[in-house]
């Protein structure tokens, strides 16, 4: 299994995990199903066409815009958001939770999960790092 196919299962696994736990209101499960949708379609596009950076913007159900930013370099993935909505950003930590390994489900030891509030918080981050 690619690491992409171990992502896509891992991904529908937080959305699964999120709704028996109960810990969300519908409106937040319907933030993380729509970004789950999100992420591994891009996931799928850039193994596919052997792409290694993919930004995208999108607007989830609750009417507020997400940014994400996609990047693989050889065996390590990277995934950005940027939102400042409150309910976005509670999904969005839950998710950075689930992927950081901290409940032992991470499916690749070297994947990063950044949350910014603004581009310019974002492409700051990448400069440094840089």
């Amino acid at each position: 299994m690619t690491l992409f196919e171990n992502i896509d299962n891992f991904v529908s696994r937080v959305v699964t995990s999120a709704k028996s736990e109960n810990r969300f209101t519908n409106r937040s499960l319907r933030i993380l199903e729509h970004i789950a949708r999100e992420v591994a379609s891009k996931l799928s596009y850039m193994d596919k066409n052997d792409r290694k950076v993919v930004r995208m913007a999108i607007d989830l159900p609750n009417g507020s815009p997400l940014s994400i930013r996609i990047e693989q370099k050889s065996s390590e993935l990277s995934l950005s958001f940027i939102s400042d909505d409150s309910d976005s950003v509670e999904v969005l930590e839950y998710i950075r939770e689930m992927f950081s390994g901290d409940r032992g489900e991470s499916p690749v030891s070297s994947i990063a999960i950044n949350l910014f509030k603004s581009y310019k918080e974002m492409d700051s981050h990448f400069k440094k790092a840089a």
